[in-house]
């Protein structure tokens, strides 16, 4: 029963920014972590990588897997009583914490508010209709995901990023970033990377660009900059009416 409530929690933040704000991230308190320490993430959901912060509960996702050096385990399955589960190092190095929502829903108050949606991520080719508006009143329902990815260092800024099993992800690799839909590199997908070069209130900078044939963008990035890369998939659930997404990020302190 608990663990229904905390699924109905994260729905609700999530829904409840919908409609303004469409980045969503967890956010460790430091992205490098001394020996023995532990990190402390929190969920972000806002605009150009400022929003609100909400308590992280890894047992409220379908999936919470924090990996490192040779090893990852799921939170998501963490049992509920006893203690809390803690983000230490399996070993120094690189590691990530990745989570998968459960199905949420929206629906979309106006025809013209989906479109603008479409217009905001990139996807105006997907608008249904040959007019401007529908000829008849008609309400558009979504059903969304979000797999988000986060990279942070525990003692020195040594290791690889790795795929950990989320259905899409992206991955760094070195001077790229890959995205992967399923097993494979996901070509010509549409994706923004929103950076800020140092702490609040610095300006953002947003680069709009195109995975390659192997799926990978290669954007410079600021040093030091807080950056959040994201694309949206969308495609067709039933009809006209009925749509489904999938949000797919990766947030990183640049070396």
């Amino acid at each position: 029963m608990f663990k229904a409530f905390l699924r109905i929690l994260v729905l609700s933040h999530s829904v409840a920014m919908t409609a303004h704000a469409h980045e969503f991230w967890v956010e460790p308190d430091r992205m490098m972590i001394p020996e023995g320490g532990v990190m402390a993430p929190v969920l972000r959901i806002g605009e150009q990588l400022s929003g609100e912060t909400y308590r992280f509960q890894p047992q409220a996702y379908a999936q919470a897997i924090w990996s490192g050096p040779a090893d990852q385990v799921d939170f998501s399955r963490w049992p509920l009583s006893g203690p809390k589960p803690a983000f230490r190092a399996f070993a120094p190095g690189l590691h990530s914490v990745a989570v998968a929502t459960f199905p949420q829903k929206l629906t979309y108050a106006t025809p013209d508010d989906f479109r603008a949606f479409l217009v905001e991520v990139g996807r105006e080719d997907l608008w249904p209709w040959e007019t401007a508006s529908p000829a008849a009143p008609i309400q558009i329902r979504e059903t969304y995901r979000r797999y988000a990815k986060t990279i942070v260092h525990f003692t020195a800024r040594t290791g690889m990023d790795r795929r950990v099993g989320l259905r899409r992800e992206w991955v760094w690799d070195t001077d790229a970033f890959v995205l992967f839909d399923r097993e494979a590199p996901k070509a010509n997908q549409k994706t923004k990377v929103t950076c800020r070069a140092g702490p609040a209130p610095q300006a953002v900078t947003e680069i709009h660009m195109v995975t390659g044939q192997d799926g990978t963008i290669r954007p410079v990035l600021p040093s030091g900059g807080r950056c959040l890369i994201n694309t949206v998939f969308m495609e067709k659930d039933a009809g006209q009416d009925m749509w489904k997404s999938d949000w797919v990020s990766l947030f990183l302190l640049v070396p």
